[in-house]
């Protein structure tokens, strides 16, 4: 789904999603700057995969594993924001351009 999220809105929206899913139990597991948090912009949600990648090399067992899985999920999710909002984002290009061949 990340892939084909159109826009920063969608991406946020996805990744809420998938917070909203976390069974309690893989919350609990979770250091206190690796805990779900609410997720207004590209830049908050970056800012969460720096820290679960940040932090997650330091949790042992159940731990280590579910910041892993968000880790994973949440480098993605910016991985796309970048995507779509870098300034290599790809523009449409107005279709009443024409590309002419090149002349050597």
């Amino acid at each position: 789904m990340l892939a084909v999220a159109k826009d920063v809105a969608e991406v946020l929206a996805i990744a809420r999603d998938y917070q909203d899913r976390l069974e309690p139990w893989q919350v609990f597991e979770l250091p206190p700057s690796c805990k779900p948090r609410e997720l207004r912009s590209g830049a908050e949600l970056s800012a969460y995969a720096y820290d679960l990648k940040r932090y997650s090399w330091s949790l042992k067992g159940r731990a280590a594993h579910e910041a892993d899985q968000l880790a994973y999920f949440f480098a993605e999710a910016s991985l796309r924001v970048t995507q779509l909002t870098g300034p290599h984002a790809m523009q449409p290009v107005p279709s009443e351009w024409q590309v002419l061949p090149a002349s050597y």
